[in-house]
């Protein structure tokens, strides 16, 4: 029996919590988002189009969180509201137990450097003017993290983090010189150059390639580690999701339709949609499964 093989269940929603002491590092409760469409050329007015409708989920902290679905079902909206580049229509976004609403001012800048993104496109998330150096030192800059002699230093660590070795070839080069594994490992060092408490990844492989993807999940997985930060991960792959993730929640037009931990979801899903995924996923043997404490990350790779 293949391991995403869905399991006959019945339609009870699943909302279980990790069993942790670990204290809430951001929740979302009862976030509602709506965009609205420009009008048409022929003066018609624009359409509402609701990409969060009440969703509500808590992330703890040190965990790695899973928001899984398909295209346009919200996921990518409910990271920009944690690290507030958008502001939800209704509900709350707490960090730490602070409305995000209420941060203003020099607050903001703090706050900044605590929550990360890493966007999903490296093509489009990086600067073409600006070197791999200027990239990664620019919010060393901004948040005055280190001393102008100390600067060099701070962006060969970060770049040494994400497998960007010898740094120093590197440095000086621009996107168009480098591969797309290396523009997302140069997009993940300039959000964890500040070393962050919480880190939004927005399908950081979904550009990329099988082997390359693995490269990346291996990364994050020593950045969670070595910066103990609390992970959002928002992708559409359920396998990816079991690998990397502590809980994951499944989303679809806009709505949470199953949460609780990540094998448990996907060995007995409960929703329909949830097996829908699952039945679109890649199989994955059952011997997979026996490995035990198996992580595509520990097979190793070289960087690209």
């Amino acid at each position: 029996m293949d391991l995403l093989e869905p399991h006959p269940q019945g339609a009870v929603l699943r909302t279980s919590i990790m069993k942790t002491d670990s204290p809430i590092a951001v929740e979302l409760v009862e976030a509602t988002k709506i965009f609205r469409t420009k009008k048409t050329f022929f003066g018609r007015s624009g359409e509402q189009v609701t990409a969060l409708d009440r969703v509500s989920f808590s992330i703890r902290q040190g965990e790695i969180f899973g928001l899984v679905g398909e295209s346009g079902s919200g996921k990518t909206t409910a990271g920009r509201l944690i690290v507030k580049l958008d502001e939800p229509d209704s509900g709350k976004v707490l960090v730490d137990g602070v409305n995000l609403s209420e941060i203003r001012g020099h607050k903001m800048k703090r706050f900044r450097r605590r929550i990360q993104m890493i966007f999903q496109d490296p093509y489009q998330s990086l600067n073409p003017y600006l070197s791999v150096y200027q990239t990664v030192c620019e919010p060393v800059v901004i948040h005055r993290l280190a001393a102008p002699q100390k600067r060099l230093e701070t962006v060969v660590s970060a770049l040494s983090q994400v497998g960007l070795t010898p740094p120093e070839d590197y440095l000086f080069r621009y996107p168009h010189q480098l591969s797309g594994g290396q523009r997302q490992r140069v997009a993940i060092a300039r959000s964890t150059v500040l070393n962050p408490e919480i880190i939004v990844a927005d399908e950081p492989t979904s550009m990329l390639d099988a082997s390359i993807s693995i490269q990346i999940f291996n990364i994050l997985v020593r950045l969670k580690q070595n910066l103990n930060a609390t992970f959002l991960f928002i992708t559409h792959s359920l396998a990816a999701a079991l690998y990397l993730c502590d809980r994951i929640a499944v989303i679809r037009k806009g709505k949470i339709v199953e949460m609780g931990p990540a094998k448990a979801i996907i060995r007995k899903p409960e929703h329909p949609y949830t097996r829908e995924l699952i039945r679109s996923q890649p199989r994955f043997r059952k011997k997979t499964e026996q490995r035990g404490s198996f992580r595509p990350w520990e097979n190793g790779a070289t960087s690209s």
